[in-house]
C-alpha cells in the first residue's frame, strides 16, 4: 500500500514538472493522513495464528500473479517475466 502511495507521489510531481494538464489529485490520497503508521500499529497489535499468516502470504502473492497475468494480457510482445517464487 505505501509503495503504492509513494509511487503516485513520484508520478504526480512528474506530471506536474511537465507542464501538461493531467488531473493528479487522485494521485495524493491519504497523503499527509499517517495511514501507514495507523496501519502499521493495528498490524503490530494483532495476535495472528499461523494459518492467517499462511493464507495472507499466500493471498498477497495470488494477487500480485494476477497483476503481473493482467499486465503480460495488455502488453504481450514483452513476453512473460521469468520470475521465481518464495
Amino acid at each position: 500500500m505505501e509503495g503504492s502511495r509513494l509511487g503516485a507521489t513520484v508520478i504526480r510531481r512528474r506530471l506536474m514538472q511537465s507542464g501538461a494538464a493531467f488531473p493528479t489529485s487522485f494521485l495524493s490520497h491519504g497523503e499527509g493522513s499517517g495511514l501507514w503508521p495507523s496501519f502499521l500499529r493495528w498490524l503490530n497489535s494483532t495476535q495472528w495464528s499461523e494459518r492467517e499468516l499462511v493464507d495472507m502470504r499466500d493471498n498477497a502473492i495470488g494477487l500480485f500473479e494476477y497483476y503481473l497475468k493482467s499486465a503480460e494480457a495488455q502488453f504481450p510482445p514483452y513476453g512473460p517475466i521469468p520470475r521465481t517464487h518464495c
